[in-house]
């Protein structure tokens, strides 16, 4: 079967491939936004899931052929990179926030789905092992690195997808190059040095898609009163991160319309209808050290308890307010290693460019607190009194 795909032209599904898009698990990516609530600043960006995991499907049959990986391996890869995602719950990175509040992720759900008889049955019947995908997802072995890794067809897809459908320029990278330029040794995936550029090019294009699309203002606040929403939801429905999961956005959205939750009901009709809170107070590496700021958010207490502070010293109600505390940024090393006169070496250390991005972690981290456009003034005021308080 051929399918035509806007970014990679002409995709072409295999029995096994054609036997997974018929499942229902891979279906329902159909109704997961790729980017959440990006359509709110770019209204093309309303790309789903489904696209994604077939590109790159198609990127990852292009790197089995570079590397001249024989048939099974071929097919356990592909495989593996048609169902990286099946885990993602409704409207993607932003349900993944609650996952991870749970110490889960949508990977811990794409294994589980994978391992369920409707994914596993198919996979089995076309002489595929279920664990060896699952093993490839997360990375292992030489083959896992092209699914996960710095470099690699996620990343390459999600890149020029997001790109194309947000209509952003900086997402454009040389994705054939950088396949053409990759080998394994000792059991790395590798590329060659005299390709450097096309792998700077990548980490530029993430580097600048990051403030531009995926965190841009408007989207974290939108995702941020959507987040609060479904934990307002899951509590007040007793509803558990596992029946999230499985969710779509369509579902979701359901239940919020319909919900005797006031507060979760109220954040979901404001993001029906385009009301996305505004920013009444910030502290980012701009007002504080980086240091100052890794106190603050060490001690602040949790955002559902600074928004009850915050609301009652507005004489407001909580619902018109949300608070977002961002986790600590880590180190950001780069791990992509390079061959250099027949040497393996890290890009980081040999390229301007990538050490440059690595030390620019704290750059997208502010603590913030947004609210309805019409208590901007009053909320400001709790909230540089409660945080003159903190510190």
């Amino acid at each position: 079967m051929l399918i035509q795909d806007p970014i990679h032209g002409y995709i072409q599904l295999d029995g096994l491939e054609m036997s997974i898009l018929d499942t229902e698990e891979f279906q329902r990516l159909r109704r997961i936004k790729q980017l959440g609530f990006s359509n709110l600043v770019y209204p093309s960006a309303t790309h789903t899931r489904f696209e994604h995991s077939l590109g790159s499907t198609y990127l990852a049959g292009k790197f089995a052929e570079y590397l001249d990986i024989d048939d099974s391996s071929r097919k356990h890869l592909r495989a593996a990179s048609m169902l990286h995602d099946i885990g993602h719950g409704p409207f993607s990175h932003t349900s993944e926030e609650i996952f991870l509040e749970k110490g889960m992720s949508h990977e811990d759900f794409s294994k589980k789905k994978i391992r369920r008889e409707s994914v596993s049955e198919v996979l089995e019947e076309h002489g595929v092992n279920p664990e060896k995908v699952i093993s490839l997802i997360e990375g292992e072995g030489e083959l896992g690195q092209i699914i996960a890794g710095d470099i690699d067809i996620d990343r390459m897809d999600y890149l020029m997808r997001d790109a194309h459908y947000s209509g952003v320029a900086h997402g454009v990278i040389d994705d054939e190059t950088i396949m053409r330029a990759a080998t394994f040794r000792e059991g790395k995936l590798v590329f060659k040095e005299k390709f450097k550029p096309a792998l700077e090019g990548l980490l530029t294009a993430r580097y600048l898609m990051t403030p531009t699309v995926y965190m841009h203002r408007a989207v974290m606040r939108a995702e941020k009163m959507m987040e609060r929403a479904i934990e307002e939801l899951m509590e007040s429905e007793d509803l558990g991160v596992e029946k999230i999961a499985y969710m779509d956005d369509i579902d979701l959205k359901y239940r919020l319309r319909n919900t005797e939750n006031d507060r979760a009901r109220f954040l979901n009709e404001c993001l029906d209808n385009r009301r996305v809170f505004k920013p009444a107070f910030e502290l980012d590496n701009t007002v504080l050290s980086r240091e100052e700021l890794r106190n603050v958010i060490e001690e602040v207490g949790t955002e559902r308890d600074i928004e009850e502070s915050i609301a009652e010293g507005a004489g407001v109600d909580v619902k018109n307010l949300v608070v977002d505390v961002p986790p600590i940024p880590k180190k950001s090393v780069v791990k992509v290693d390079v061959l250099r006169d027949n040497e393996i070496v890290g890009l980081s250390d040999i390229s301007n460019i990538c050490s440059s991005i690595s030390k620019s972690v704290w750059e997208n981290t502010s603590l913030s607190v947004y609210c309805k456009r019409d208590m901007v003034e009053t909320v400001e005021e709790s909230a540089r009194d409660f945080f003159d308080f903190v510190g």
